[in-house]
């Protein structure tokens, strides 16, 4: 009987461009032929194939060639055995002639393997893009932390919970640092015109009218640039003259 032609399963396998020679040789340890290759923008559509199993067909003939002559040797022996039995009653109960019936062989097939997806380096990328390279193979992400839209184009990411080959849908943690704290609000300048005593520029001393009716009652009013007391508080129009009024 002439040998069957070979049969092979085939598998499926999507890699992310510029790793198609790693994919290849990883699946041809375990006995895969590449077979072809289909390029996209992100990634490439692998095929691979092997040879499967051969069914043991010689043995199953046998094995029904076997179970046909025991057909074929019960039938006679029945039917001797009917023609030299003794005759019996008309009221007797026939006996029931026993019968064989050969069992059909299951055969199983194997089941096609889920093609397996692999995880890119994302670490360094910015969130933005290394969420779209993960959501274009079919992986599901997620983030540490809340992330704005604005974050997402700027924060990078710092480590990524898989890597290697997983299968599709898949969930990735992505680790993104915590935002930089919001800068110290700037302490209020200080009064140019306020001397170390509260006194104006050019006063001179420690003399300090909180208002010009102090500076009246004090017969100090009105009060010019680099008199003491004199502040630009106290000149309300910015003239250099201070409670001329």
């Amino acid at each position: 009987m002439a040998e069957d032609e070979t049969r092979y399963e085939l598998k499926t396998v999507r890699a992310i461009r510029g790793t198609e020679a790693m994919t290849a040789a990883k699946w041809e340890k375990d006995g895969w032929e590449a077979v072809s290759q289909s390029p996209g923008m992100l990634q490439t559509q692998m095929t691979f194939r092997r040879p499967k199993p051969k069914t043991p067909w010689r043995l199953l003939v046998a094995l029904g060639a076997a179970v046909l002559i025991g057909l074929i040797v019960l039938a006679i022996g029945n039917g001797t055995a009917r023609s030299t039995a003794p005759i019996v009653a008309a009221t007797a109960a026939p006996t029931a002639t026993p019968r064989s019936f050969a069992q059909p062989i299951a055969t199983t097939t194997a089941p096609t393997p889920t093609p397996l997806v692999a995880v890119p380096n994302v670490v360094g990328a910015s969130y933005q893009d290394a969420s779209a390279s993960l959501a274009a193979l079919g992986l599901r992400v997620e983030a540490n932390r809340s992330i704005t839209p604005e974050e997402a184009a700027t924060t990078s990411v710092t480590a990524q919970s898989h890597s290697g080959e997983v299968a599709p849908g898949t969930k990735v943690r992505l680790t993104v640092a915590d935002p930089a704290p919001a800068p110290a609000p700037a302490a209020p300048a200080e009064d140019a015109s306020s001397g170390s005593t509260g006194g104006g520029s050019g006063a001179g001393g420690s003399v300090y009218y909180a208002n010009c009716k102090e500076a009246k009652a004090a017969g100090a009013a009105p009060l010019y640039v680099g008199d003491p007391g004199y502040r630009s508080k106290l000149d309300g129009d910015g003239d250099g003259i201070a409670c001329e009024k």
